[in-house]
């Protein structure tokens, strides 16, 4: 599961109440959903509200005020749950997808990023100006390990397979890596990268880990030997927005938003194997997010000052399509079955479905506040 963590003008923490449960299962029968459905949407508003949309009928069933901005938020792999980390202080928030409860945890100074385990039974969170990262238990929930890394911790990466997590050490061009076993301590010895590591990306098998950093610069680092394989340079004095693995794990994808021309988007496509660059494909004006369709070969590329979506097919290296969606698109998600993309604008406050087999809109949900992510149960 991808960490949604909100662009600087959208870092928030939460405090919320609980406004919706579900309604109880019968006995000897499955669980009947409630009034959400069974794959709600949670959309996070500037207006400090989550608001939870049914999926099937495209209706908000429930608001949730809040009273703060939070920084990162994350959905656990089993989407039982949304953490939500302070934009400041030492605040974080655990968001229960059932019953819309939301229980607060004391974490380090300046929580950063956030990192679910696999199987969801534990949450990691970098604390920038403690140095350190928490682990929480999200079942009770507290912190039950805290440990220390390199300075001005940020981006967080979760081994597939092994008891690994990568921290990536701003301040120190580093990068720690961290046992997730029973032990929770830090391996020695950090893996040197780049100036100020901002972004990790691990290949779906686990074996090759991506860092970029703020001079443009891609790491790509063996798991197996934690040594760099090579270092890339993106050209064009470009300002890299997001890394992410072909589903397959062929391709390393690199979206930019923007060049020495202006904020122009772009995605670089590089071959995993040999790191040669394959593919350049011009998207819309400062894109926000990429997404891949979780069984077609197909990239969603979220364009926020073109207001539209620009649909590249993976197999082919082509473009497949661009389409307008509304004013101002800041964030998009697909649903479990990737029949269905729902895409949110800011300007008019609204979310649309895209049907992913036509590429035609669909049902368009007008919200009370301008929205800034959009999370999909699945």
């Amino acid at each position: 599961m991808t960490e949604r963590c909100m662009t600087p003008i959208f870092r928030w923490a939460v405090l919320a109440c609980c406004l919706l449960l579900p309604s109880s299962p019968r006995r000897g029968a499955e669980p009947v959903p409630g009034p959400a459905g069974s794959h709600p949407l949670f959309i996070v508003t500037l207006l400090q509200t989550v608001v939870v949309v049914n999926s099937e009928t495209a209706q908000a069933v429930a608001t949730i005020r809040l009273t703060e901005r939070p920084g990162a938020v994350l959905m656990s792999p089993d989407g039982g749950r949304i953490a939500l980390s302070a934009a400041s202080g030492r605040a974080l928030w655990l968001f229960d997808t059932a019953s819309n409860e939301l229980q607060a945890v004391t974490v380090g100074q300046s929580p950063h990023q956030l990192a679910f385990r696999p199987d969801s039974g534990r949450l990691y969170v970098s604390n920038a100006n403690d140095n350190t990262v928490s682990v929480i238990d999200p079942a009770v929930p507290k912190v039950i390990a805290t440990v220390t890394v390199g300075r001005y911790p940020g981006p967080l990466a979760m081994h597939p397979t092994q008891p690994r997590l990568y921290v990536g050490n701003r301040a120190d061009r580093s990068i720690s890596v961290l046992d997730t076993g029973a032990n929770q301590h830090a391996l020695p010895a950090p893996i040197p990268v780049g100036h100020d590591p901002v972004l990790l990306a691990l290949s779906p098998d686990g074996n090759r880990l991506t860092a970029a950093d703020q001079n443009d610069t891609l790491s790509v680092i063996s798991t197996q030997t934690n040594d760099r394989l090579t270092t890339l340079q993106i050209p064009g004095r470009s300002s890299i927005q997001q890394i992410l693995s072909s589903r397959d794990g062929t391709l390393l994808l690199v979206l930019v938003n923007r060049d020495a021309s202006g904020p122009v988007g772009r995605v670089y496509l590089l071959r995993a194997d040999n790191h040669t660059q394959v593919g350049q494909f011009l998207v819309g004006r400062t894109p926000q997010v990429m997404i891949e369709h979780p069984e077609r070969p197909l990239l969603y590329v979220v364009n926020q000052a073109t207001d539209d979506v620009t649909v590249l097919d993976l197999s082919k290296l082509a473009l497949a399509d661009t389409i307008s969606v509304g004013r101002t698109p800041v964030d998009a998600a697909l649903s479990k079955d990737g029949a269905t993309l729902w895409v949110v604008n800011q300007s008019d406050r609204s979310l649309v479905s895209v049907a992913t087999a036509t590429d035609q809109l669909g049902p368009r949900v007008t919200l009370e506040a301008p929205p800034a992510l959009v999370l999909a149960k699945p």
